[in-house]
């Protein structure tokens, strides 16, 4: 490494620290920026910017060879300390003159940037002599993403202080409409990436759909209005469509129109998935709100297997009937019938219903919570309609007057039939083989997917969304998903030996592995003392290779 400085037009210097390096494709030799510093006008801003390039070398190398010398409390002090007299130099300091100067993020870097490697994102823009540089970028944005997601200002001013890596706004607002024009091969490398982490051998693909709103109110070919799973109708939204397989690995996901139909995205999501990986031995796991002849008759025509759950009170009457007569069958036998399973032919598919006794005083808890609230806005058992939340939940258990459509009362037949179904699930499958417990516990796992909306959604902060234009949209859900596909890949493995351990929890544990940067008053040196590790921060650095350098150095 070394420092180049070059004159710009306007008189000004340009301070980078650069490597030379081998092409692995070419075999050429090249120089590449590893790091602006900074363009100053006078002297001596420019000798406080080589100063700082110095500094920012040395600190590299400490990252790079792992160049730590051994010290010991009484070598901090300025004693001798024969027993570690063969390791190196000693630190001739006493602590009354240090003084922090600067803290660098360690563990987020270390642990989640080798993942990030491993992954092989190391090129995912391919954008010609720019290449390198965005992916350097995006490598960055990435992993401060993951350490604190914030805006691309802020998360600029992050790298900074977490990498000492100055990356203006601009370039990653370039970065971001280079990622755009990559989303569908980058999408692929994260397919490939969890096919690999499974052994190409995937047996589930979860499926589900979520909303992510925009602070405004402005329309287009994207964003628009529609239902919000977020509660947020007054703002317009985009609709995401997400496929994962066990333990929240992302497999793909698509992008539509605020005001698509979450059903109407099951067909198209799949499709696309398709061109990635072979459906035949797999089962599709997806919700109710996938639950149409359309799309069950479409994963039949493409053979794949799918476990969907049923909306059963929406069949036709006969076929309610029967699943009514059979619950009240069960519960009539003698003891406590906690739980039972029944089956039924449902055009063709077979339909899988389950009781369960908590579910059932679940649904009547809900229930009485939801009437007790609309008797709070009863006087002389009438209620009136503008006083209520409008949604249909709300209104549900009403009975609008036929002369007057602002008023109603509370319909007591209504609750009564809905009491019916307490306890009641189903799943329809066209899969013959498989025992109606093993098609329970398969949809059962659709709550790890819920999981990864939730990282996405609140812990990597992929919505609210602040950019307007429908390509830096994109660009920057791909973006999210580049740090969740990394997020989720660490936590699979994690979880494959044993250390079940939440995202939050990981990104706790590796934020708080800092390297300190210290001076001393009485020489002006400066020494890098990294955090003393506890036996969890141990075990992710084992996990994952990346060996931790438990030791000082002295920078000057």
């Amino acid at each position: 490494m070394f420092i180049r400085k070059i004159k710009r037009s306007n008189d000004k210097i340009s301070i980078q620290i650069v490597a030379t390096q081998r092409d692995k494709a070419t075999g050429k030799v090249k120089q590449k920026v590893l790091e602006n510093i900074g363009t100053y006008s006078t002297s001596d801003e420019i000798e406080a910017g080589l100063t700082k390039a110095k500094f920012n070398i040395k600190l590299r190398e400490i990252e790079q060879k792992g160049l730590f010398l051994s010290y010991s409390d009484n070598e901090i002090e300025g004693k001798k300390d024969s027993s570690d007299s063969d390791i190196g130099d000693t630190f001739n300091v006493k602590i009354s003159d240090l003084g922090l100067e600067q803290t660098r993020i360690q563990g987020v870097k270390d642990i989640f940037g080798q993942v990030y490697d491993d992954m092989g994102f190391c090129e995912l823009i391919d954008c010609g002599r720019k290449s390198e540089e965005f992916n350097d970028i995006l490598k960055s944005s990435v992993l401060s993403r993951i350490h604190t997601p914030v805006s691309k200002r802020k998360l600029s001013e992050l790298i900074l202080n977490m990498q000492s890596e100055f990356i203006p706004v601009h370039k990653m607002y370039r970065m971001l409409d280079r990622l755009s024009e990559s989303e569908e091969q980058i999408k692929a490398k994260i397919c490939r990436s969890t096919l690999d982490l499974f052994d190409n051998k995937i047996d589930v693909a979860f499926f589900d759909v979520t909303t992510l709103y925009f602070e405004s109110l402005k329309q287009d070919e994207l964003k628009d209005f529609g239902f919000s799973k977020d509660c947020k109708f007054k703002e317009v939204q985009v609709v995401l469509a997400l496929i994962t397989t066990t333990g929240g690995v992302p497999l793909g996901y698509e992008l539509f129109e605020g005001n698509k139909n979450e059903g109407k995205t099951f067909i198209s999501s799949i499709n696309k998935f398709r061109k990635m990986h072979n459906l035949s031995n797999m089962f599709i796991v997806a919700d109710r709100a996938m639950f149409s002849k359309e799309n069950l008759m479409f994963l039949d025509s493409i053979g794949v297997s799918f476990v969907v759950a049923a909306k059963l009170k929406g069949l036709n009457k006969k076929k309610q009937a029967e699943i009514l007569e059979g619950k009240k069958a069960f519960l009539s036998k003698e003891g406590d019938v906690n739980k039972f399973t029944m089956e039924f032919d449902n055009d063709g598919y077979r339909l899988v219903v389950s009781y369960s006794s908590e579910r059932a005083k679940k649904d009547a808890k809900d229930r009485a919570r939801l009437v007790d609230r609309l008797k709070k806005y009863e006087k002389d058992g009438i209620i009136r309609l503008k006083d209520l939340i409008k949604n249909n939940g709300t209104k549900k258990f009403l009975k609008i007057d036929k002369n007057n459509k602002d008023i109603a009362t509370v319909n007591l037949d209504k609750i009564n039939k809905e009491s019916e179904w307490d306890g009641l699930h189903g799943v329809v499958t066209n899969n013959k083989e498989s025992t109606s417990e093993d098609l329970l516990s398969r949809y059962k796992g659709l709550w790890q997917i819920e999981e990864a909306f939730r990282i996405n959604k609140n812990d990597l902060k992929m919505r609210p969304i602040f950019h307007w234009k429908p390509r830096r949209v994109r660009a920057h859900i791909l973006f999210c998903y580049i740090a969740y596909a990394v997020a989720s890949n660490a936590k699979f493995r994690l979880n494959k030996i044993g250390l079940g351990l939440s995202f939050n929890k990981i990104r706790e544990e590796l934020s708080n592995i800092q390297l300190s940067i210290v001076r001393d008053s009485a020489s002006g040196k400066r020494f890098a003392i990294p955090k003393v590790l506890n036996d969890t921060q141990k075990r992710l650095y084992k996990v994952f290779g990346v060996k931790y350098f438990d030791q000082a150095i002295a920078l000057d």
